[in-house]
């Protein structure tokens, strides 16, 4: 699933990405508030976050993946998930949205509620 910067992600690219960030927020157990937090020395990214490092993983490399996250983690700046999003290809509306999503959501209910509103845009490429 590689990809040129500058390509438009496909649907199924999309799909692909969709579901390993659900997986993401299953391993993870919670979502904290944006961009992301360190609880009891385990790194936790946002929503956003982790869509955007999925997609870098599906589409780029893991390498590429784990280099975000740690940039993220080090200086905790929001913009570097947009910036993560155009590098990739994905809508930074979109991601913008889950990161508004998370944020508006209490931290019990946020990792359900995202996984519904990601599965609820699953719907759409059926």
């Amino acid at each position: 699933m590689k990809m040129l910067n500058s390509e438009v992600l496909t649907r199924s690219q999309v799909k692909a990405i969709y579901k390993a960030t659900i997986e993401r927020i299953r391993e993870q157990g919670t979502l904290p508030l944006s961009p992301c937090s360190d609880v009891n020395e385990k790194n936790l990214l946002c929503a956003g976050a982790l869509l955007v490092r999925s997609g870098l993983a599906l589409c780029c490399s893991e390498e590429k993946a784990r280099d975000f996250e740690t940039a993220l983690l080090n200086t905790r700046n929001k913009s570097l998930i947009l910036e993560g999003a155009a590098q990739i290809g994905l809508s930074t509306a979109e991601v913008q949205a889950k990161i508004a999503l998370n944020d508006s959501l209490t931290m019990s209910g946020r990792a359900e509620g995202v996984i519904s509103y990601i599965n609820e845009r699953l719907k759409k490429f059926n």
